[in-house]
């Protein structure tokens, strides 16, 4: 490079920091406070200043609240009580013709204990045969009573001795007999029970279907039994309703 031209450099070099030196001057200006500026305000806002009491002002902080109102509906159904149910009938069985006991007492209960319990319940019987000479087949002496109540046949037996209870019978079409315990409740039916599904009404044919002992026919009978102990009896055939029912068969008393 020539000497002119470091000298034209020089003196561009210079130029340019001469030219910064007073940008940077002026910047620095810019940022110092106006001094005289603030005093005169200052001064212009003491002058304003009154010297009377402001009237005295109520302010409320109003505070808009929002209430959530939660509203609760209470859905009332009404429905009537169900009615209720009535209780089954109370029973008081009679007679058992699968067991074959009266008033719960089995055959070869002592003759005193069943009449004992039968008068208690049922009053004073409606016939009494007293002690008698019965089947021929088992000699002259009086050894056979019936006692009956209503519909109801009581049957006994001795041998010289205490009697017991030998069979009961009863034919449908006489009535049930109805007492009363001596201490309540008191029952609401008084049943004789058969077989599980079978009813008075029923042939002879349905109930040796209803038992699973097909009716036999014995001495013009027809018959439905299970080994001559209990049994339906009919004189008008398999296709006839049962004319007597005992829960011990007996074709000579």
């Amino acid at each position: 490079m020539s000497r002119r031209e470091l000298i034209f450099l020089g003196i561009i070099i210079l130029l340019v920091g001469l030219l910064g030196g007073l940008a940077l001057a002026s910047f620095g200006g810019d940022d110092e406070p106006d001094t005289e500026a603030a005093d005169a305000t200052s001064s212009s806002t003491s002058s304003s200043t009154t010297t009377e009491a402001p009237a005295t002002t109520s302010t409320t902080s109003s505070t808009t609240t929002t209430l959530t109102t939660t509203s609760t509906t209470t859905s009332t159904t009404t429905s009537e009580a169900p009615a209720e149910e009535e209780p089954p009938p109370s029973v008081a069985v009679v007679a058992d013709l699968v067991n074959g006991e009266v008033m719960g007492l089995p055959h070869g209960t002592l003759v005193e204990e069943v009449e004992f319990l039968m008068y208690e319940v049922f009053d004073a019987p409606d016939f009494d045969t007293g002690w008698v000479v019965g089947c021929e087949f088992d000699g002259p002496e009086e050894n056979e009573r019936s006692i009956h109540w209503e519909g109801l046949w009581l049957s006994f037996l001795n041998d010289g001795g205490a009697g017991w209870l030998d069979a009961w019978r009863w034919r449908p079409t006489n009535a049930i007999p109805e007492g009363t315990y001596p201490a309540d409740p008191q029952p609401d039916l008084w049943q004789i029970w058969l077989h599980e599904g079978v009813t008075p009404d029923m042939t002879m044919n349905e109930i040796g279907a209803a038992t699973g002992f097909p009716p036999v026919e014995h001495l013009g009978f027809s018959i439905v039994t299970d080994d001559w102990t209990w049994a339906y009896l009919s004189p008008d055939g398999d296709d006839s309703v049962p004319f007597e029912i005992t829960s011990q068969i007996r074709f000579c008393d």
